[in-house]
């Protein structure tokens, strides 16, 4: 048996070294043309724009406050919600980390210092107001 296993592969080795120009090739080459529209970059940050989803925030609170609770494993609220684990670890991190500046003087502050640029916003306003009615009296008088 040994020798026909012998005699068997030495025939296919000789056939196939024999006959080079009748052979098929392993594989066909493709061309290349240059890139195509998909591979540009325009292309590309295109599709990154459109697989991205936007939560609104209250949403988001939502969520994490479930994560807080326990209630449910963050696996399966992922599922519930179709948002990635990895997405939710990163929300109820943020979420911990800025819980501290709810309950700080930092939010109080920052309200008086926005009601203070309005003030000196509309405080300008009329002021513009006020040196435009005066320049179109002083054109109307010629002086």
């Amino acid at each position: 048996m040994t020798q026909k296993r012998a005699s068997a592969r030495s025939i296919r080795l000789r056939s196939s070294s024999s006959n080079f120009s009748t052979r098929q090739p392993l594989f066909k080459v493709k061309w290349y043309n240059g890139p195509r529209k998909s591979d540009t970059e325009e292309a590309q940050v295109k599709q990154r724009i459109i697989m991205r989803k936007k939560y609104p925030a209250p949403l988001k609170a939502k969520i994490v406050l479930e994560i807080l609770k326990e209630d449910k494993a963050i696996s399966q609220l992922a599922s519930e919600y179709s948002v990635h684990p990895a997405q939710l670890i990163r929300w109820r991190n943020t979420a911990v980390e800025n819980l501290q500046s709810v309950f700080s003087d930092d939010s109080r502050n920052i309200k008086r210092m926005k009601a203070n640029y309005e003030n000196k916003i509309e405080s300008l306003y009329a002021e513009v107001g006020q040196l435009t009615t005066q320049l179109s009296w002083l054109k109307k008088k010629g002086i």
